[in-house]
């Protein structure tokens, strides 16, 4: 079984939370580099998906990769062409 990179909550409820320290370090990281964009810890999560997908690795490759239970919440990172 593959190990998900980017760990849902063990919970009921599937959501991906960073560590406030990690959270931190990335939003002022972005204001350093004046991006232009609001980037927060999550925004890397669908980054290494779309990423992933454009690079052309299998879908359920990705899915378990991020975590998804359900192959719709991949896809939908998916780059359309």
């Amino acid at each position: 079984m593959a190990i998900a990179r980017f760990p849902a909550d063990s919970g009921g409820a599937r959501a991906f939370h960073a560590p406030p320290g990690f959270s931190r370090m990335i939003e002022r990281s972005a204001v350093a580099a004046d991006l232009g964009i609001e980037t927060h810890a999550h925004l890397l999560r669908h980054a290494c998906g779309y990423k992933l997908a454009n690079d052309g690795h299998d879908t359920r490759a990705i899915q378990a990769y991020l975590g998804h239970r359900n192959i719709q919440n991949t896809t939908a990172q998916r780059p359309r062409r």
